[in-house]
């Protein structure tokens, strides 16, 4: 741990993208432990960098003990999970890594968003189009949704969660539509939602 920093040296790679010190760090026992200043891990890091290589890294090392499936949504003092962050930069990458490693679609930051309102937020169509077909349009409840419609930053997002609120679950009776495996996703998710 740096002195000056509080900074691992796993955090460090992961905030510069240096796959290969990460993997050094990971195979010789480094942690993906919170700072102990403001709470951000190591994957948190690669995350907000957009180092989509160290993410899988890191997720991958952690899945065979399963606690992947716990970093992946570990909160900092924000309240914000890794998918809160990839949503709001609008990797699409990084997003479908964290997805497919048991990101909760659920959680919501200290504003109250969830990730699909961080991508709706920043404009991001094609996480947007990521997470709704992920799930994250059971989260629209209503029309009313006001963060998702201060959210929308474009007539073709409005469209699409607009789409998707007509589409939910609680319209559609219990079973509701089905839904698609996030690991086979990427552009037919985007062709099928435009349809």
């Amino acid at each position: 741990m740096e002195a000056n920093t509080g900074d691992t040296p796993l955090l460090s790679a992961c905030r510069l993208g240096r796959v290969e010190i990460v993997s050094m760090c990971l195979l010789l026992g480094g942690k993906n432990d919170p700072h102990p200043d403001f709470g951000q891990t190591a994957l948190q890091a690669a995350v907000s960098a957009g180092h989509a290589n160290c993410v899988k890294l890191i997720l991958d090392t952690a899945a065979p003990s399963e606690s992947d499936a716990i970093i992946v949504n570990h909160e900092d003092a924000n309240k914000e999970a890794p998918i809160h962050v990839a949503s709001r930069c609008g990797n699409s990458a990084v997003l479908e890594l964290l997805v497919i490693h048991g990101a909760n679609l659920h959680l919501v930051d200290f504003q109250g968003r969830t990730a699909v309102h961080c991508a709706a937020m920043g404009g991001h169509k094609q996480c947007l189009v990521f997470l709704l077909d992920a799930g994250g349009d059971e989260l629209i409840e209503e029309v009313s949704d006001w963060l998702l419609q201060s959210a929308t930053s474009t007539t073709e997002l409005t469209l699409l969660l607009f789409h998707s609120i007509r589409l939910a679950p609680s319209s559609l009776g219990a079973a509701g539509p089905p839904r698609p495996d996030p690991a086979t996703l990427g552009r037919e998710g985007e062709q099928d939602r435009r349809r």
